[in-house]
């Protein structure tokens, strides 16, 4: 299992990674536009002359500039949402499993969520008995206990909470127990390397990773497979690499596509 400070060091490169993409993208963004404009601006309006010598060569131009300008915009997009996507992992509060910490905040969250689960309950069952002492010995103030009491909440047909409220909030408890059973499993389990005839795989449960090197490129039919069982190019290791979160359809691919043609 990584530890925390392991763990700070991924969520950092992964954000640098980010970074670094978005400004490159926003580089040849620059470039790309400047590039167009500079065509566009020695035009200066001039319209095409269809019966002169030139028009091929500067129909071309024109085309060449026009493709720079929507690829330079297109570029800009592809920086913008690296940038928000680099935000975004800095301040998510997503729960991953590679996480040291994650059994501990699933388990909060679970504590909140069956607190919640008990306070729509027991809201219900004092609006029921119209026990406006119960609603304020739940916390509730004297005005929120008459607006309990008296005002159905917004789009919902009679008062306290909908059926609905307390049958999903539950569906999520259950959900997050189930989860967080998995990821203790996973982060208990030893971390090993296998090796198939020249093919290296890396199975890290702790890190909800699973990693294969072949020993060069791959061929389309493999690269189509790998993308289909959630494999991704491990860029930072070269041709070959790919990694996957550890989960029934990465292993089946490993089962099914590696072992069984090995």
């Amino acid at each position: 299992m990584l530890t925390l400070e392991q763990y700070a060091e991924k969520r950092q490169a992964r954000y640098d990674r980010l970074v670094a993409a978005a400004n490159k993208a926003q580089s040849e963004s620059v470039a790309r536009r400047a590039a167009g404009d500079r065509v566009f601006d020695m035009i200066n309006g001039q319209p095409l002359l269809v019966d002169h010598y030139s028009y091929r060569s500067d129909l071309r131009r024109r085309e060449r500039a026009s493709n720079n300008l929507r690829k330079g915009y297109e570029l800009y997009q592809k920086a913008e949402s690296l940038r928000m996507s680099a935000k975004a992992s800095q301040n998510s509060t997503a729960i991953f499993s590679d996480d040291p910490q994650a059994t501990d905040k699933l388990t909060d969250k679970i504590a909140a969520l069956e607190a919640k689960q008990e306070l729509m309950k027991a809201t219900n069952k004092a609006i029921k008995k119209n026990d406006r002492a119960a609603l304020v010995a739940l916390g509730y103030t004297d005005e929120e206990a008459t607006d309990w009491l008296t005002k159905p909440m917004p789009f919902v047909r009679g008062l306290g909470y909908p059926a609905y409220a307390i049958t999903n909030n539950g569906a999520n408890i259950r959900r997050l127990k189930e989860r967080a059973q998995q990821v203790e499993r996973k982060q208990a389990m030893e971390d090993k390397t296998e090796e198939i005839g020249e093919i290296r795989i890396e199975y890290t449960p702790s890190e909800n990773r699973i990693r294969i090197f072949y020993p060069g490129r791959v061929d389309l039919e493999t690269y189509k497979l790998l993308k289909q069982h959630g494999y991704r190019v491990l860029r930072t290791e070269g041709e070959g690499a790919f990694s996957a979160y550890y989960n029934a359809n990465a292993l089946w691919f490993i089962r099914t596509h590696i072992k069984k043609e090995s």
